[in-house]
């Protein structure tokens, strides 16, 4: 075989690595996404089809949030829908966040801000939660929609 025939051979071989190292990665990430940070974009839409998202700012979905104590959190909208409340699904297990008094939604575009309180354990926490938002369309009618994620807090 001359050299130019172990060249392509070699180079087929490294492309077929590659795509299969590419696959296995992409199966990872679908199988164990990354943990969503930072504020967490609530995208609902009500003009020219309805739908909703949970994502950070990077994209990755985040249905199910983790949260070290001590720390910040905010949800956000675009300007055309509103945050009407965020909630435990029940009063039993109630969410472990101080609300910020200024961002708490209520108006279109409006941020709702927290803070993790500091609470006491050391296992993970589960916390069912709803997000409450109103979508105002461009032509007139509101769309209200109760959006049902997961919170969980290390403890």
């Amino acid at each position: 075989m001359s050299h130019a025939g172990v060249s392509r051979t070699l180079i087929v071989l490294v492309a077929a690595t590659s795509l299969v190292s590419c696959g296995q990665e992409a199966q990872s990430l679908a199988q164990n996404p990354p943990d969503p940070t930072g504020p967490i974009q609530i995208k609902f839409t009500c003009d020219g089809g309805n739908a909703i998202g949970l994502t950070d700012r990077a994209g990755v979905p985040a249905w199910s949030i983790s949260q070290d104590k001590n720390t910040d959190i905010s949800w956000e909208v675009a300007p055309n829908v509103t945050i009407n409340s965020i909630a435990a699904k029940t009063p039993a297990n109630p969410l472990p966040i101080d609300v910020d008094p200024n961002e708490h939604g209520g108006s279109g575009g409006k941020k709702y801000k927290a803070k993790i309180k500091n609470i006491p354990g050391t296992d993970k926490h589960y916390y069912q939660y709803s997000i409450d938002v109103t979508c105002h369309s461009q032509t007139g009618f509101d769309l209200r929609l109760v959006i049902d994620p997961q919170f969980i807090v290390p403890r």
